[in-house]
């Protein structure tokens, strides 16, 4: 099919016009290419912009109908929508595909005689194979919506071999060509995938095709221009194991627990850690979060390293507490969209407590916290990953390890993770960044904070309320109970969790009998409670009446957990009335199992991953609560009566 011929007189005047053309590039050419663009580029604008082509034919030293078929050329359509340009005069370069003007091969022998463009000629004349074969490129094969992930080109092939052998004969084009044109199939399919949008979605994954949208060339406009205006939150599994030495039948015994999770909180701009929050539940969760960001509001100090080969370099540290005049009150916090970020204590509580937008990111669209998930590359490639306890990125590892069985015999205790991940992050953020012109992400902030050069008002940080407490605290509304009725006389008290509250303020005011009480439930010390009066009046401390909650120090997640094992009547015998002696002797005797069975997951491990020791105190590390020695990561499981505050 011959192509239209342009003049002078057919062009229209947008078309003649030059300057809009493509500018090429003639460095990369040979020296007589050159030397041939060079002589048409002018004749060529000449004729363009006089119509005088004898004349622009004389200039370019070539007979007129050459010049005008470079001019031809150059008028092309392109896939941007405009014309070749000046692309057109470089020789030798194809603009359109080949087209087959002869005759299918036809024939037994026709796989010796020459066969190009013979199976794109093959698909125009048959349409309706050209649409099967599309339509199992860009669907897959199957029925309805029982489709094939992933389609190789194997598959398709097949399907073209089925659809020509109900219509040709072994004579005819393609059966009488090797193996039935496989291979123009195969490059076929190739093409389509690299052309076709919804066949190369199918092609590359679901995953894949998320992370093609970065690097597309298009990007939003900057959100942040200053520190603390994004703060970004994530969890990132760490695939090492730690133990926890117990006190079994037999003496001591190192169990292996759960990988550690660990919660993060960067800015956006400076790349700055601002805190963390670690714990070796089996998913994260909301409380996790605000541990993190209230790590972040209060002044680091370094952890008692007890390795004697790791220690913090000078400068390192984070920054509440490393930079002068720094205070954590971010604008907006962008989180990613697992279930724990939607919790009221996230969606109420964290925003209000720190007067900040929130922002959720995209399911899978990782690259919206891309400055954590770089983080979290670099703690894996750089520190956690090679320790000998690491089980690898995978079962497909080949570097993997026996984690549980390294943890047990080097001794490996979580303490020592907890160490390791403290100062990997501190000297993170002591380290200069390329990104950063070379500083770090502290020196970013000093240079922000200084007040002599200060370029921007920071936020202030909003104090706490009684709407508005500390993270880690929960308001709730309870009724007062008691009775002062004839013949029954019962002091007012509140209940929370089945613990039973009250003061010698509360117990001597009946009044109060039956009208509720506000109560700011600190989750990680369950032993007291405060309490409000509904017009904001403060009542005071109210301390839990039975001994059982009051003798030792317990997280709001041990209190559940010990009514769970209450209720289905799993609990010790209860020496001294103390509830939580007897949660740890229940769980000391159930977690008495041989290391080498610990794949297992005995009921003990079990509740350890659930949560149920998730108030281990690590200085904001972890779930605040629950402090004794035999909880504490890497702490022998002692007589529970020594640990008793």
């Amino acid at each position: 099919m011959s192509r239209q011929r342009f003049t002078y007189k057919t062009l229209s005047a947008e078309l003649r016009d030059t300057s809009k053309w493509q500018v090429v590039d003639t460095s990369g050419m040979e020296s007589a290419a050159v030397e041939r663009f060079e002589r048409l580029m002018p004749a060529v604008k000449d004729y363009l912009s006089t119509g005088k082509l004898r004349a622009a034919a004389k200039t370019a030293q070539v007979s007129a109908d050459a010049l005008l078929d470079q001019v031809n050329r150059c008028l092309q359509p392109h896939t941007d929508g405009g014309v070749v340009g000046w692309a057109g005069l470089i020789y030798g370069l194809r603009l359109s595909d080949y087209e087959r003007t002869s005759e299918l091969p036809a024939g037994p022998n026709a796989s010796r005689k020459g066969a190009s463009g013979a199976f794109q000629r093959f698909l125009d004349e048959n349409l309706y194979i050209k649409k099967a074969l599309n339509e199992v490129i860009r669907k897959g094969t199957g029925q309805g919506k029982a489709r094939a992930a992933f389609t190789p080109a194997k598959a398709v092939w097949r399907t073209f071999v089925q659809l020509v052998e109900k219509r040709f004969t072994p004579d005819q084009y393609p059966r009488n060509q090797k193996n039935c044109a496989r291979r123009s199939v195969e490059r076929y399919v190739k093409d389509m995938i690299a052309s076709d949008a919804k066949a190369r979605s199918r092609a590359v994954g679901e995953a894949a095709k998320r992370a093609g949208q970065v690097g597309n060339g298009l990007w939003s406009f900057d959100l942040t221009t200053s520190p603390l205006d994004l703060v970004c939150i994530d969890a990132h599994h760490v695939d090492c194991i730690g133990t926890i030495e117990v006190e079994g039948p037999a003496g001591p015994q190192l169990i292996p627990i759960e990988r550690l999770w660990i919660y993060v909180v960067a800015d956006s701009e400076s790349r700055a850690i601002y805190g963390y929050a670690a714990s070796f539940r089996t998913e994260p969760t909301a409380s996790q979060i605000e541990l993190a960001l209230d790590m972040a509001t209060k002044p680091w100090t370094p952890r008692e390293l007890k390795m004697g080969d790791v220690s913090y370099k000078e400068g390192a540290g984070f920054p509440m507490g490393c930079v002068d005049g720094f205070v954590f009150a971010p604008a907006a916090l962008r989180m990613d969209s697992a279930m724990q970020s939607f919790a009221n204590r996230i969606v109420h509580r964290v925003r209000r407590r720190f007067g900040c937008a929130l922002s959720w990111s995209a399911v899978g669209a990782w690259y919206h916290n891309d400055t954590i998930e770089r983080f979290f590359g670099l703690l894996e490639r750089f520190g956690l990953h090679r320790l000998p306890t690491s089980v690898g990125s995978g079962p497909a590892d080949p570097k993997k390890t026996d984690g549980a069985a390294a943890a047990s015999k080097l001794k490996v205790t979580w303490q020592e993770l907890l160490d390791l991940l403290d100062v990997a992050i501190a000297e993170y953020n002591a380290k200069g960044q390329p990104g950063l012109g070379y500083r770090s992400p502290l020196e970013v902030l000093r240079d922000h904070f200084d007040r002599d050069r200060q370029r921007f008002v920071p936020r202030p940080q909003i104090p706490p309320t009684l709407l508005t407490p500390r993270l880690g605290v929960e308001i709730e509304t309870h009724t007062v109970r008691g009775s002062c009725a004839a013949g029954k006389l019962k002091r007012p008290y509140v209940q929370v969790d089945k613990g039973t509250y009250t003061s010698p303020e509360l117990a001597s005011q009946f009044a109060l009998i039956g009208k509720p009480l506000v109560l700011h439930v600190h989750e990680e010390d369950m032993r007291t409670v405060e309490a409000f009066l509904e017009d904001g009046t403060r009542l005071g401390w109210l301390t839990v009446r039975e001994k059982g909650w009051r003798r030792t120090k317990h997280s709001r997640d041990i209190r559940k957990q010990i009514n769970r094992m209450r209720d289905a009547r799993e609990l010790a015998d209860i020496r001294g009335g103390d509830y939580v002696e007897a949660f740890l002797v229940t769980d000391r005797r159930n977690g008495a199992t041989d290391v080498r069975h610990i794949g297992a997951r005995n009921r003990w491990v079990e509740r350890a991953s659930r949560g149920g020791y998730a108030g281990v105190d690590f200085e904001g590390f972890c779930d605040a609560g629950f402090a004794p020695a035999a909880i504490c990561f890497g702490a022998r499981y002692d007589c529970p009566s020594s640990t008793r505050q």
